[in-house]
């Protein structure tokens, strides 16, 4: 009997041993006394733990705990376990690094005689890997719902049955939902009485789970109080592993905007090709080597070549090829549009003239990718123009012709009559000598002048001082001005103002000027004659206080053969116009009946020296 006894009790004993072994490598085991102590650690704790036994032995149980939990584990470990009851739960810990620590603990108190706990036996398990990928896990789905919400796409998922498991904001904004009563509903049951009539989330979903693909087709939202609104939607079946059915995601993007655009693309597109194909002007697409992309039906009407022929090759105009290539580079570095004439050959040989407006094609960066041309058949205008020109350069001639004769016909008619006289009494020949001199230097003035607008022999440019020359002319002209007490005033600002010029031209200009002014101007009267630069020109006025000129007599000052003297051909005036412009400058004239008549010309200075 007492050996049956005993090697019971030796198995019982290799029973708990072994039970022990086992949990000391499954669980971490400790155990505390009723003040809160611990009295005893296996090694699972200090493999977990990083703790030796003789670190934590004796000291509060409460040390492990992680300070948030604290206060909520001790109310709950006080409510529990001093009722006698076993307390099971997940804890916060820290191992001796400062690391998190979860472990699934349950805590078994063990009664005295009287009822009360006087130890405390707590197996735990090490949950801190499905902890942290919980943790991961919440945080991936926070991001994604975050992501979600933030889309302006609507999104929705449907469990297998149809049945809304999340929405995002804008899928509950744009079906007007307002609170949470739409989870676990249908898509049925949630538009029952919705103000909104929409097609983005079906109804069954049927045909999508037994195709097993994703669908994508145009669906529609019509709100009761607003336009109805176009929306791409996309609907994705989601399975598990083993191929049954999971979720449904829903993704919706309203593309009512672009099917606008859309439309709105296709009816230029379409009026573009109507202008196109339609114009009587031929329209040429050339990329910016040259290479015609496409082409009108007026350009085969108008050089002969049809579009097959030349679309993908360079413009059938051997002859013109470098124009083409520099007028490219042009619009493409004008960036806007340029107009040009040109000649061109069509194919049966005939030339033609062409007006051709080259207009910069860009891409959606802002790129010129290629140049459109318009290009009209001109020839009739060139042919007009150049008649109207001929014919305008036969009446000029024809004026010309009829003053010259004019011109030349008094003094002819006047050494006919002296001439006739002198052949009736020789002996007045003497007495009519000089008036019939005067006579013909008259008629050398006229053709001397006249030379003078023929085409300009080559002349040599000098930088000479245009003060001097006005000092010179001034002193030339000035016994005319002493016979009738008219005084010439000079007010230059600088003692050299050098110009480039011819300086027998220059000093007929300031002849010319300044003969006008002394011939117009009324005894004891004054003429001022300025000079002044002004930046790279010199500005010089010659005023006189003379009768001046009528206003419709001033605009046709310059004029052959046109002059408010009795005896002036206008031919002066003409001359002086011609010689300032050839030297780069401008002139004007202002001028008021019975106050005097101001000269103004301004040319580029070379250098100057102030006084």
């Amino acid at each position: 009997m007492f050996r049956r006894v005993e090697a019971e009790l030796k198995h019982a004993l290799q029973v708990l041993t072994d039970i022990q072994v086992a949990l000391s490598e499954a669980c971490i085991v400790t155990i505390i006394d009723r003040d809160g102590r611990l009295t005893y650690v296996n090694d699972k704790y200090c493999r977990v733990t990083g703790f030796q036994s003789e670190e934590v032995l004796g000291r509060n149980y409460r040390f492990v705990f992680h300070p948030n939990q604290k206060m909520d584990i001790d109310h709950s470990l006080n409510s529990t376990l001093l009722r006698g009851r076993v307390w099971s739960g997940e804890t916060q810990s820290h191992n001796k690094a400062g690391e998190t620590l979860w472990v699934q603990s349950t805590i078994v108190p063990f009664l005295s005689d009287d009822g009360t706990p006087h130890q405390y036996i707590s197996v735990s398990t090490d949950i801190t890997d499905r902890k942290l990928a919980e943790e991961a896990r919440k945080e991936r789905e926070n991001q994604l719902f975050a992501l979600i919400n933030a889309m302006p796409d609507v999104v929705v998922f449907k469990d297998n049955q149809g049945r809304w498991l999340e929405a995002n904001e804008k899928a509950l904004e744009l079906f007007s939902i307002r609170d949470k009563s739409w989870a676990g509903k249908t898509t049925e049951e949630i538009f029952e009485h919705s103000p909104v009539s929409s097609t983005i989330i079906p109804e069954d979903d049927t045909h999508i789970w037994k195709n097993g693909t994703i669908v994508r087709e145009e669906s529609h939202c019509s709100p009761s109080n607003g336009p109805q609104s176009v929306f791409d939607t996309i609907t994705i079946p989601i399975f598990r592993e083993q191929g049954d059915r999971h979720r449904m995601l829903v993704i919706g993007r309203d593309v009512t905007e672009r099917k606008q655009y859309e439309r709105e693309l296709k009816t230029l597109k379409d009026e573009f090709e109507a202008i196109f194909n339609s114009s009587a002007d031929a329209i040429c697409l050339i990329d910016l080597n040259g290479i015609l992309q496409r082409a009108n039906q007026a350009f085969e009407n108008l050089y002969g070549w049809s579009q097959k022929e030349v679309v993908g090759n360079t413009l059938p105009f051997p002859d013109s090829h470098d124009e083409i290539l520099e007028w490219l580079q042009d619009a493409e570095q004008s960036r806007s549009p340029i107009c040009r004439e040109t000649v061109r050959r069509r194919r049966d040989g005939t030339i033609i003239h062409v007006s051709v407006t080259l207009s910069p094609i860009r891409n959606a960066h802002g790129d010129i990718v290629a140049v459109s041309t318009i290009e009209r058949d001109i020839t009739e205008r060139v042919q007009t123009t150049q008649l109207l020109l001929q014919s305008e350069k036969l009446s000029v001639a024809g004026q010309l012709a009829a003053g010259i004769a004019h011109e030349l016909r008094n003094p002819m008619t006047v050494l006919r009559g002296f001439t006739q006289i002198i052949q009736e009494h020789p002996e007045k020949t003497v007495q009519y000598a000089d008036l019939m001199l005067r006579e013909f230097d008259r008629v050398n003035g006229i053709v001397e002048e006249l030379l003078t607008l023929a085409k300009p022999q080559a002349v040599t440019y000098e930088e000479k001082n245009i003060i001097k020359m006005l000092e010179d002319v001034t002193l030339l002209l000035e016994t005319q001005a002493v016979i009738r007490n008219i005084r010439i005033n000079t007010r230059f600002s600088a003692k050299e103002i050098v110009i480039p010029c011819v300086e027998n031209q220059i000093k007929q200009v300031f002849m010319n000027i300044l003969k006008n002014a002394i011939e117009a101007s009324p005894n004891n009267s004054e003429i001022e004659l300025h000079a002044e630069c002004v930046g790279d020109r010199v500005h010089l006025r010659f005023v006189d206080h003379g009768c001046g000129i009528p206003d419709d007599q001033l605009g046709k000052v310059g004029e052959p053969f046109h002059s408010t003297k009795p005896m002036g051909t206008g031919l002066g005036l003409l001359v002086t116009r011609r010689i300032i412009s050839d030297h780069k400058g401008t002139m004007r004239i202002k001028s008021k009946v019975n106050r005097g008549t101001e000269v103004r010309i301004t040319m580029p200075v070379t250098q100057y020296a102030m006084e």
